[in-house]
């Protein structure tokens, strides 16, 4: 290399390594301030060349926890003059998708199946400088949700702890849980009321506790609400029905007022309890209503209650049984079609409707508790029912009647309604048993069968179709230990078989025929061993 081309190179050089050194001894200045050398110096423009504060950025969330579907807020803040900002996400899904607002940013809480906490990592730029503004935390939660529980029906039973009920499970819930029990999407306000014995916790929306009275509720659920957020969720619709215990009988059939005593108006193919949890040793049916005489000499009854006959002293029908006001030591009871009556420690007592006088009391007023009958204040042995007349049976074997006449029923020799007992034509003496049907009457007399009344359809047994006021033979003059009347038919056990008289349009009286009789005939297949007998309306049952 000649001389020439070597002081060209080192010229070179040299230039190089002072715009180097230059670079290195100074710091790059916005537009129009000084700028200087390492040492203080102004460059030859006369600008300011101290260093510049470096760009800063902040960023946070106004709250670390919030639900799926709510709107997430959050802060921003930079040095930058018009920054521009972006978001990462750790988990990456469900996104949320952050948007930027004057002073912060929002975004909406995405849909998660369980609670999730996002790490978020803000980032601000402008132009080629970047600024990490830091992380930040939040955790978003489902939206409440309410399952378990009952399903379908709380059963419980009067007098016995209701059993656990399934807990209720939240999904979503960040805070403490209040329940409340929802009627018809209404608070219940009055439960403890309604239910006797029964509260309902607000801690974890279960029902508990003895129950001391029925109750029955419809609709129910269990409203949660979420105390982080005021949020609600409502359960499932269920009910509650406590009962009584099943009694020791059962019933079935036509139940439009409640008179199968089950706590239903459901009509039943099968039998069922009535319910009540008591012994009962004696039952008596009406049209519409049922009463049993319960072991400890007290009366219940039930159904319909349009004229008083359950005697509680009200009108109001009754799906249960209920306690007759003011009776005990009963002995014997006995339902007409809308009144009852009972043997009460000798006396007659009867309540229910009285518009034909079948009370007893001397009027014709409808009573919803029992009164006296007049008259019949000690002495009674059997009493009997028909539709809209009374019979007793009183000391030494005399009956009286009292109520309906028309059919000449009450046996007086007229046809004159009573409103008090009289006493029946010719049976002052040796009556063992009487039953009432609906407007005929018949009585065992020494050991025979009697009978007065209407007889459109042989119901007396005298070979006739006429009626009779007064009691005329039934052609069966011994032998006969029970009888029974339903409304146009009569049946009793003669030497330990059963014969039966009267209407057969049903075939009640059991001769495999539908042809009315007016004189007994033999039931087929019971000409002995049979102890009891009892006769419905258009039926006959016997044992």
């Amino acid at each position: 290399m000649n001389s020439k081309a070597i002081l060209l190179a080192t010229a070179v050089f040299s230039i190089a390594l002072s715009a180097s050194a230059l670079a290195d001894s100074y710091y790059f200045r916005s537009k129009g301030s000084p700028v200087s050398d390492v040492s203080g110096n102004p460059d030859n423009g006369g600008e300011d060349t101290s260093p510049e504060t470096p760009a800063s950025a902040s960023f946070g969330f106004v709250a670390d926890k919030y639900r799926a579907g709510t709107t997430i807020s959050g802060t921003l803040d930079s040095t930058l003059t018009t920054p521009s900002w972006s978001f990462t996400q750790t988990p990456a899904e469900p996104s949320i998708g952050f948007a930027t607002v004057e002073g912060g940013v929002t975004a909406t809480a995405p849909t998660v199946e369980d609670p999730i906490t996002f790490q978020v990592t803000a980032t601000a730029s402008e132009g080629v400088k970047t600024v990490t503004a830091g992380s930040a935390s939040v955790t978003v939660h489902p939206i409440l949700a309410i399952t378990g529980g009952p399903a379908g029906e709380i059963k419980g039973t009067v007098n016995t702890a209701l059993d656990a009920q399934p807990a209720y499970v939240l999904k979503g819930l960040v805070d403490t849980a209040t329940y409340t029990l929802m009627q018809s999407s209404a608070p219940m306000t009055d439960f403890g009321t309604q239910c006797p014995g029964l509260s309902f916790s607000a801690t974890d929306g279960k029902i508990s506790g003895t129950p001391t009275d029925v109750c029955s509720l419809e609709n129910l659920t269990v409203k949660v609400k979420d105390d982080f957020d005021e949020t609600e969720a409502t359960s499932g619709v269920f009910s509650l029905k406590n009962t009584l215990p099943p009694s020791n009988v059962m019933a079935w059939g036509y139940n439009s007022s409640g008179q199968l005593g089950d706590g239903t108006k459901i009509d039943r193919s099968t039998s069922a309890p009535v319910l009540g949890g008591k012994t009962y040793k004696q039952v008596a049916a009406g049209i519409y209503h049922a009463c049993g005489l319960a072991i400890d000499g007290t009366v219940d009854c039930w159904g319909f209650n349009g004229y008083g006959q359950l005697g509680i002293g009200t009108t109001e029908n009754k799906l249960l049984p209920v306690k007759v006001q003011g009776l005990s030591g009963v002995t014997s009871i006995a339902a007409g079609s809308y009144h009852t009556c009972a043997i009460v420690s000798g006396g007659a007592k009867c309540w229910g409707y009285n518009g034909n006088g079948q009370l007893g009391d001397g009027s014709t007023t409808n009573r919803t508790s029992p009164v006296q009958v007049s008259g019949l204040t000690s002495g009674v042995t059997k009493i009997a029912t028909g539709d809209s007349h009374t019979c007793a049976i009183v000391s030494g074997g005399a009956v009286k009647c009292w109520g309906s006449n028309s059919g000449g029923q009450l046996g007086d020799g007229s046809t004159t309604n009573r409103t008090a007992p009289v006493q029946v034509s010719g049976l002052t003496s040796g009556v063992t048993s009487i039953t009432a049907g609906t407007y005929h009457t018949c009585a065992i007399v020494s050991g025979g069968a009697k009978c007065w009344g209407s007889n459109n359809s042989g119901q007396l047994g005298n070979t006739a179709v006429t009626w009779t006021t007064s009691p005329v033979s039934a052609g069966l003059t011994s032998g006969v230990t029970a009888i029974a009347a339903g409304d146009n038919h009569t049946c009793a056990i003669v030497s330990g078989g059963a014969k039966c008289w009267g209407s057969n349009n049903s075939g009640q009286l059991g001769d495999t025929t539908t042809t009315n009789r007016s004189t007994p005939v033999q039931v087929v297949g019971l000409t002995s061993g049979v102890s009891g007998i009892a006769s419905g309306a258009n039926s006959t049952y016997a044992w």
